[in-house]
């Protein structure tokens, strides 16, 4: 089966061999502009992975309400429910209900939850509305953001507020309760640009279920232009989520004692401050510094009269998850032909869930990043980095790509690359100590042995760009 895609590969290769010289005009032509995959502001066909561009006009039609939604019009990915109202996103199916091995931003703030490593979708305080732009990266991106892109990379980009003016709403309702609105104001002050929005969804769920939710949020986007050279985004965000949980049993009749139906309250919050300074040739340099918290209340009694010391058995299942982060990024063009990014960060990640682990657990990270790109001629592009990375857990770790881009001409694009990856074990999976006392008994649940290696992949592929009908039709198909 590999030989046969290989070979309709080279196929294609060869029947492009003949197409004719590219011309500056070529490179002038449309192409979606992605910056997730290198740190740089790059053509797709110049990009050093495969990549999905889900843009404003996609994200209008596709008549989603929710945003884990959106990414079933994402080759590979995978979109499910846990207990009905948690999505889960992942890629090539390889997931549990948590999705660790994804890593997911929301204008560069990472948001997946320490303890876990998953991301609750449910309580990101962003509408579908507030989405510009999503870049999905389809395979290892851990040389550009770290050890969760082991699989992959979802960046969200919300709308500028410089490009929005005056006020919107909308109010939709539907069978199974389904509720949703949202509000939104922009404008300006003279050198002050700003967004505000807030919105609620709600649905009954399914009927045998108790997946009922309630969410509203509230979010900020702002600029202020300092002065021709430096700027500064501010964004805050809140979100809280009421969801019904528990299992009734299939026939709506049987209540698991174990876990009885109830409700929980998600909560997230998020401050977000960002210098910008503008060099000359188009090269910037910014500092970004982040604060995120989410909490999950879940508390609730089961297993009434099993022991005669436990008339019910009290359960706090309830986490809390806080990071800091501060990173420092600088893009330099040494040439006309040659350009890079580098940088760094320092990240605190805190946790903690009664239920799962003891005190708190705090994981402190630092981590050093490069790419490069090359284009010695106008056909060939290279692309080259690499992030070393140091945290608490399981030490120094070193994730390389490098990637070959061949231009047949503005059209058609052929692409080799290598790269590898590596995902720490989360706070739970290193640190788990849940038991329950039952009586006289202590029973374990989870215990971790702790001292985990690293997970760890290594991956090749061959792909082809096209783009066709002035970028109405994009192709990115790889064989890894």
């Amino acid at each position: 089966m590999f030989g046969w895609r290989l070979f309709l590969l080279l196929s294609i290769a060869a029947s492009l061999a003949n197409a004719a010289d590219i011309t500056e005009n070529d490179y002038l032509a449309e192409m979606p502009v992605v910056l997730s995959a290198s740190r740089l502001s790059q053509p797709l066909s110049d990009a050093p992975s495969s990549m999905t561009v889900i843009d404003r006009e996609m994200i209008r039609a596709s008549g989603y309400r929710n945003i884990a939604d959106l990414f079933r019009l994402v080759p590979g990915f995978y979109v499910s429910d846990y207990n009905g109202h948690q999505p889960i996103v992942s890629y090539h199916g390889m997931s549990d209900q948590y999705s660790r091995r994804m890593q997911v931003l929301v204008d560069g703030r990472s948001v997946y939850m320490p303890p876990t490593g998953g991301v609750d979708w449910s309580v990101l305080p962003i509408t579908v509305d507030d989405i510009e732009k999503i870049e999905v990266v389809r395979g290892p991106s851990a040389a550009a953001y770290g050890a969760n892109s082991f699989l992959g990379v979802i960046s969200i980009t919300t709308k500028n507020p410089q490009t929005e003016r005056g006020a919107a709403y909308s109010i939709t309702r539907g069978d199974y309760g389904i509720g949703d609105g949202f509000f939104r104001y922009a404008g300006n002050e003279g050198r002050l640009n700003y967004r505000f929005a807030t919105g609620y969804r709600s649905d009954s769920g399914f009927s045998l279920v108790n997946d009922t939710q309630r969410t509203g949020l509230v979010n900020l986007n702002g600029s202020y232009e300092i002065d021709p050279m430096d700027s500064l985004e501010f964004r805050a965000g809140y979100a809280r989520s009421i969801q019904g949980l528990g299992n009734p049993g299939n026939t709506g009749l049987f209540v698991d004692p174990s876990d009885p139906p109830r409700n929980s309250t998600n909560s997230s919050d998020y401050e977000d401050l960002k210098w910008v300074r503008n060099l000359d040739g188009g090269d910037d340099l910014s500092l970004h510094f982040y604060h995120e918290f989410q909490r999950l209340y879940d508390t609730y009694s089961t297993l009434p009269g099993l022991f005669p010391g436990n008339a019910v058995y009290p359960i706090n299942a309830g986490i809390a998850g806080e990071r800091y982060h501060l990173e420092y990024q600088q893009s330099a063009s040494l040439s006309s032909s040659f350009r890079q990014v580098w940088g760094g960060s320092l990240r605190i990640d805190s946790s903690v869930a009664p239920l799962y682990m003891t005190g708190r657990m705090v994981e402190p990270s630092q981590l050093l990043f490069w790419h490069g790109e090359w284009r010695p001629a106008k056909k060939v592009t290279f692309n080259a980095g690499g992030m070393l990375e140091h945290n608490s857990f399981t030490g120094s770790d070193f994730s390389p790509q490098i990637a070959v881009n061949y231009h047949f001409d503005a059209q058609n694009t052929l692409r080799a690359s290598y790269s590898s990856a590596v995902r720490t074990p989360v706070m739970f999976e290193q640190k788990a100590n849940m038991v329950y006392v039952l009586g006289p008994y202590v029973v374990p649940r989870f215990i971790s042995p702790g001292n985990l290696l690293p997970e760890r992949i290594r991956t090749g592929d061959f792909g082809y760009v096209g783009d066709f009908f002035a970028s109405k039709l994009v192709v990115d198909a790889r064989i890894y």
